[in-house]
Order: structure tokens, then C-alpha cells, then sequence
């Protein structure tokens, strides 16, 4: 059964607003997977806020044309699922991780990140890269800690005079 004109419209419309809005797309290969699988690897991605999308390879080309993420068309082969997040960088490569740990017929195409192409062997780089969050509180650790030493090494002076006080007030 083929699809009209104004759905395949309405499909690459639907593309398009996600190269708009999407900070990564992972394109995977899932032939062989069966629906329970895929329905599986559905309600695993709702949980953690990625969409997926099945589409054609010609749709998918078409909406992907003029956008940052049009260097995806050349990896655009056999039956294509797309995961795409529009919140944090690496969800989708985390679940799409997980998830080939115990199933071998899902296989990564290519990785998006904002237009930036990685290869499958960088699924596990992407899967660990922080959230925007981790990063935030890393970068407040990084400049918390050079404040809290000059805060001590200040201090210390006087904590050697009070300690240098007592001993003194011992003794007498």
C-alpha cells in the first residue's frame, strides 16, 4: 500500500521540525527486529524523553535538506529508524546503547550530534557524555575549588596563632 502525496507532505514536514529542533539524531539500521522489540525499544525512549521515527529513505533525505543535518543522507540505507532528542545530547545514544548490548539487529548508521557526524564506534563516547546538567555542576566544582583553597590557605595563618595561643597558655 503506497502512501499519498499529502501524507509523504506531512512526513517530511515532520523531519524537517525535527533537524530544526533535534540536538542529536542517531540513524540505525533495524532490519530483522521484530514489533514487540521495537515497541520495547518505544516505551523505553518515551521515558527518557527521545522520539523515534520510521520513515523512507527518500522522505527522510528530502526533509533533511537545507538543515544541519543534511550530511545524514549518505548514510541513508536499508530500513532506518531515527532517534532524535531535542533536550540533552546523549539520551538517545544512551538507550540505542543499551539496548545493542543485548541485541545484535540494531545496528548505528551514523550519529548526529547538532550536524556533527560520528561513527558507530563513537556510540559509547556519545552515551557518556555528560548532560547539560553534570556539565553545569562540574564546571562549579572546577571553579568552587581553587575559592575553598585560598579560603584555607588564608585561614591557616591564623589557625596556627590559636593553636600557638594555647600552647603558650598550656605551658603557663
Amino acid at each position: 500500500m503506497s502512501i499519498t502525496l499529502s501524507k509523504k507532505k506531512e512526513i517530511i514536514k515532520k523531519i524537517e521540525n525535527i533537524a530544526k529542533n533535534a540536538k542529536s539524531i542517531i540513524l540505525t539500521h533495524c532490519s530483522g527486529l521484530s514489533s514487540p522489540e521495537i515497541t520495547d525499544l518505544r516505551s523505553k525512549a518515551r521515558l527518557k524523553n527521545v522520539e523515534l521515527l520510521v520513515a523512507k529513505n527518500t522522505l527522510l533525505k528530502r526533509g533533511f535538506k537545507n538543515t544541519s543535518y543534511e550530511s545524514l543522507e549518505q548514510y541513508l540505507k536499508g530500513q532506518s529508524l531515527l532517534f532524535f532528542s531535542s533536550k540533552e545530547l546523549n539520551v538517545s545514544a544512551k538507550i540505542v546503547n543499551e539496548f545493542c548490548k543485548n541485541n545484535s539487529k540494531l545496528t548505528v548508521n551514523a550519529i548526529s550530534l547538532s550536524g556533527k557526524i560520528f561513527t558507530s564506534k563513537d556510540l559509547l563516547y556519545v552515551s557518556n557524555l555528560p548532560t547539560r546538567k553534570e556539565a553545569v555542576l562540574s564546571i562549579l566544582l572546577l571553579l568552587k575549588t581553587p575559592i575553598n583553597k585560598l579560603v584555607r590557605t588564608l585561614k591557616c595563618p591564623n589557625l596556627k596563632l590559636v593553636t600557638l595561643l594555647k600552647e603558650i597558655n598550656k605551658k603557663k
